[in-house]
């Protein structure tokens, strides 16, 4: 659902228990210009910061994709210098043992939030995209990060503005064999807040382009 289809301040309705019982399960829906679109969070998710939802099998992507999905929070979590994805809280994370903090590369991605500003980033070598604006605000912001293997180019959108492209890895970045919604596969950095309309492409889109 478009950002636009409910007021920021309107609550929204648990899942019922066949919406709840398909959480997390990657379905494949009608495709978006050829692509397999994988939508793991159909409907609304509360993550209290305490429970991490792991999907499973595997990570469905980890050459070309998009990753689309609307957050919204209040909280901020994370050191106040904070400027890597993989010590944010997690959002979309398929981070693996390695990257920075432990001085060793690993083939992995995530998307996450720290002291409120959002960060997509790619590893082995670490490289990060962090919004300059902070977004814990408490309305629903539309997230949109797309990634082309073939390049390296990587890209993070918000609310339809393209906050910045640059380049990375062209490795596969495999090396996570899960994918966590509301917190991180490595750390206990896990998220506070809402998450809804999760959807994953496994082809790089233009991550401001409208209708994503």
């Amino acid at each position: 659902l478009p950002a636009s289809a409910a007021t920021d301040s309107a609550p929204i309705a648990a899942p019922d228990a066949a919406a709840a019982a398909a959480l997390g399960k990657p379905l494949t829906v009608a495709s978006r210009e050829g692509s397999k679109v994988f939508e793991l969070l159909p409907s609304y998710k509360s993550c209290d910061g305490s429970t991490v939802k792991t999907v499973r099998p595997l990570r469905p992507v980890q050459d070309d994709f998009t990753i689309r999905f609307e957050v919204r929070f209040t909280r901020e979590c994370g050191a106040s210098d904070i400027d890597i994805w993989s010590k944010g809280c997690g959002l979309v994370d398929a981070d693996a043992k390695g990257g920075q903090r432990f001085g060793v590369g690993a083939n992995d991605f995530g998307i996450s939030q720290g002291r409120g500003h959002l960060m997509f980033g790619i590893g082995n070598p670490d490289r990060t995209i962090r919004t300059v604006a902070k977004y814990d605000d408490g309305k629903w912001h539309r997230v949109v990060a797309s990634r082309e293997r073939a390049s390296g180019r990587f890209s993070l959108a918000v609310d339809g503005v393209l906050i910045r492209e640059t380049y990375g890895s062209r490795n596969r970045l495999s090396a996570s064999a899960t994918l966590t919604i509301c917190g991180s596969n490595m750390l206990h950095n896990n998220f506070f807040g809402d998450l809804r309309a999760l959807r994953i492409y496994d082809r790089a889109f233009d991550a401001s382009e409208p209708g994503l």
